[in-house]
């Protein structure tokens, strides 16, 4: 099975701290084993960076430690994939087609790279905006 993590699970899979730490860890963990082929946007490795650096945790983590986990606890274990780059326009299209406006965009990204490497899950914890995002993906849209 090929499973696409968006950043919501990837985040809570390497912050200990987040309520569902726990269940997304599992994703990473099966990776880790080879029992799920993991792969991962481009776009939500840099979104993940992003987060994990601006936590509002005590003392915070830096760039470098923010690198470490992400290399470390997913990058080992994923591929990087991405929507082809003639999807980007077709995106904002997509989006208007749809209705949608503002953050989901980066949602239909996540959705076309799913879609363009043939993902059979695209795990996330946002399951109402990815399914506002991608209407026919059904059952392939899960849970951690």
């Amino acid at each position: 099975m090929k499973a696409l993590l968006d950043s919501s699970v990837v985040v809570a899979a390497l912050w200990s701290g987040h309520p569902q730490h726990d269940a997304c860890r599992r994703w990473l963990e099966r990776g880790a084993a080879r029992k799920v082929e993991l792969v991962v946007p481009a776009s939500v490795v840099a979104e993940c960076y992003a987060v994990l650096t601006a936590l509002p945790l005590r003392p915070r983590l830096t760039p470098p430690q923010a690198t470490r986990l992400l290399r470390k606890g997913l990058l080992e274990h994923a591929s990087v994939v991405g929507a082809p780059p003639r999807d980007h326009a077709a995106v904002i299209d997509e989006a208007a087609a749809l209705g949608l406006a503002g953050g989901v965009v980066h949602d239909l990204v996540t959705v076309r790279a799913a879609r363009s490497c043939r993902a059979d899950v695209l795990v996330t914890l946002n399951l109402r905006d990815f399914r506002r995002a991608w209407p026919s993906g059904g059952e392939a849209i899960v849970p951690p």
